[in-house]
């Protein structure tokens, strides 16, 4: 029973993530695959540090090798919602900038929002959604609305509230043109902060890289000539061959989901 409430939980959150995405997935298939996973994983590191004489320690490794995937396959949909986000927040302003010029040269509003639905990424994926529903039969403020509700961008529902208002009152090219350099001016100002924090991290990254092997790898091999070893062969492999790697991994992944939406690829 309390299995059954925390899958539904975990099925609710990641549910929440993937409505984000143009094309949500279904949460509970995802899940049962990232417990399959899981479990795969942590039989090949069984088979695995049982064949390299790990003995019963080998169990352990398992199933710390099978938390780590089933904890990587839970924090993907977040990170999936993450840069979608970004990506939004990246292209959007370009997209109402498109269609604030194109309304204030006299283009009908659907001709104009039609134009912003290829050439801007992320943007154009969900404004092509919408611009479908919209011709399908659904009101736009109603279409615009239901993207609204999904992104999970503060900057695109205000956005999309503008765009509302502009099919709605017929004008209003001006205010999606202010809205859009606004837009444009917090991104490049988290830009232009982030690469200034980069600074510690790229010095940080690499010390562990390369400075903190090197001077681990001095250390074990003076302590096995003047005193005794720290540790043996097979963990001294463990501690270069996965721990530095997954150190250097989480640097660089902490770098790249702190990265602002102008810098995100």
């Amino acid at each position: 029973m309390i299995l059954k409430r925390l899958f539904g939980l975990l099925e609710l959150g990641v549910a929440r993530d993937f409505e984000s995405l143009p094309r949500p997935a279904n949460a509970g298939a995802y899940l049962s695959g990232v417990a399959l996973a899981s479990a795969c994983a942590s039989l090949a590191a069984l088979a695995l540090f049982y064949a390299f004489g790990a003995g019963a320690i080998s169990v352990a490794y398992a199933l710390l090798t099978g938390a780590l995937v089933l904890v990587a396959g839970l924090y993907y949909p977040k990170l999936l919602r993450q840069r979608h986000s970004a990506l939004l927040e990246r292209d959007f302003p370009l997209a109402v900038k498109t269609i604030a010029a194109q309304t204030a040269a006299g283009v009908p509003f659907e001709q104009a929002f039609a134009s912003a639905c290829t050439g801007f990424g992320a943007a154009s994926e969900e404004l092509s959604l919408v611009l479908r529903q919209w011709r399908a039969g659904t009101p736009f403020p109603k279409a615009v609305s239901s993207f609204a509700v999904r992104a999970p961008s503060l900057a695109v529902k205000r956005t999309c509230m503008q765009l509302s208002l502009a099919y709605r009152q017929g004008a209003g090219s001006q205010e999606l043109e202010q809205l859009s350099s606004e837009l444009a001016s917090q991104a490049l100002a988290s830009a232009r902060a982030y690469n200034s924090e980069t600074t510690f991290s790229s010095l940080l990254f690499v010390a562990v890289s390369c400075i903190v092997p090197c001077l681990f790898a001095a250390y074990a091999i003076l302590s096995s000539v003047l005193f005794e070893p720290v540790a043996s062969p097979r963990d001294l492999a463990l501690i270069f061959l996965v721990v530095f790697p997954l150190l250097n991994a989480a640097l660089l992944a902490q770098m790249a989901l702190r990265a602002p939406p102008l810098m995100v690829g």
